[in-house]
């Protein structure tokens, strides 16, 4: 009997716990046979216009203030002061930093033999002079003749000649100044002996400087001379509009290729108030075109999608649907773009721009 009602036990529990599991498992069905509930999701962005601007073309470069070079028209804006002569330096009139105007005396040198040689054949010449009117007036009463009148006046020619070099060699010792501007060395000191051609100091016309640059070749195709230069002084420049920094223009374009660095050689002008300094480093910009009128927008707006093509987000109605656009000019944080269906205040997503979806539903956090 115990045995039997055990046996009843265990077939009563069975039966109950098969109940309760397929109650359970109806009741999941039953769950699962309901729609899922859709999650919407909102991202914050900023958003912004596309707006209409002009760009400019430039070209980033480094490069160094230097005097002008010379031409058909002016001389070099450097001209090294040299000694015409070999001899000993009794004066420097000359001083560091100090301007001169051309002809100003620089230098004199000891011109005592070559004063005294001036004083001699200032005294062969007048002897040569008063012998030749001699000669003369012995030919008008026949007393010489025309042959020894002849040799007289070849004496007084070379005498005269005589005087011109010893003037010349005199001069030579008194050294002006070839061209205006400031005295940037003086490396002579008085009672000191230099040899011909010595340097004896530097002068420089700081109001013409010029700015070289060394331009990589594919860049320098597109540079032509007359296009504007913008050069920094350590002011940021904002735009081409902005009096930032000193202007100039591409003056010269060299039509040689450094084979080993391959750049090309440009300079260009400066203004004599721009406050360059001769040796000075510099960073420019040179313009080789301007754009009007083109469709911008600000840099963090386009993001390149999986296809690698750039697009944009153009928001309607609290969504944001990427475009594809192309590119074009860079400057100061705007981006030239163009693309079907793309117009000016046209509002597009800004910060926030990067990881959106094809489609997005957005939360507009501020209008830039």
């Amino acid at each position: 009997m115990n045995k039997l009602g055990t046996f009843l036990g265990l077939i009563i529990l069975l039966v109950v716990a098969l109940g309760v599991y397929y109650l359970f498992q109806g009741k999941q069905d039953e769950s699962s046979e309901e729609p899922e509930s859709t999650i919407v999701t909102e991202v914050g962005v900023h958003v912004g216009n596309i707006s209409r601007s002009t760009l400019y073309g430039r070209i980033l470069v480094y490069g160094r203030v230097e005097p002008a070079v010379g031409s058909s028209d002016s001389p070099p804006a450097r001209i090294p002061i040299t000694a015409p002569v070999a001899g000993i330096v009794s004066e420097v009139i000359c001083i560091e930093g100090r301007v001169v105007n051309m002809g100003d005396l620089l230098f004199r040198f000891d011109s005592r033999i070559a004063e005294s040689a001036v004083e001699k054949a200032q005294e062969v010449l007048m002897f040569e002079e008063q012998n030749l009117k001699r000669q003369k007036e012995l030919l008008e009463v026949k007393g010489t003749s025309e042959k020894l009148l002849q040799g007289v006046q070849h004496q007084f020619e070379l005498a005269r000649n005589e005087l011109t070099k010893a003037k010349t060699e005199l001069s030579l010792l008194q050294v002006t100044a070839p061209i205006s501007g400031t005295v940037v060395r003086v490396l002579a000191r008085p009672e000191e002996s230099v040899d011909m051609s010595a340097v004896l100091a530097e002068l420089i016309d700081i109001e013409r400087l010029i700015v070289e640059f060394r331009v990589p070749s594919t860049e320098a195709l597109l540079l032509k001379p007359g296009q504007k230069v913008e050069i920094e002084t350590g002011i940021v420049i904002k735009d081409l509009n902005s009096k930032t920094g000193p202007s100039g223009e591409v003056t010269f374009i060299d039509s040689i290729v450094d084979s080993e660095s391959d750049t090309v050689l440009v300079r260009a002008s400066t203004s004599p108030d721009a406050g360059l300094k001769s040796g000075q480093f510099v960073k420019a910009y040179i313009v080789y075109v301007e754009k009007r009128d083109c469709l911008v927008v600000p840099e963090e707006s386009l993001v390149t999608n999986p296809e690698g093509q750039r697009v944009i987000a153009v928001v309607e109605n609290d969504k944001a649907f990427q475009r594809v656009v192309r590119t074009g000019l860079h400057q100061n944080g705007l981006v030239e773009i163009q693309g079907e269906g793309i117009h000016e205040g046209m509002q597009i997503v800004t910060t926030g721009a990067y990881g959106l979806l094809p489609e997005t539903n957005i939360r507009v956090l501020t209008t830039e």
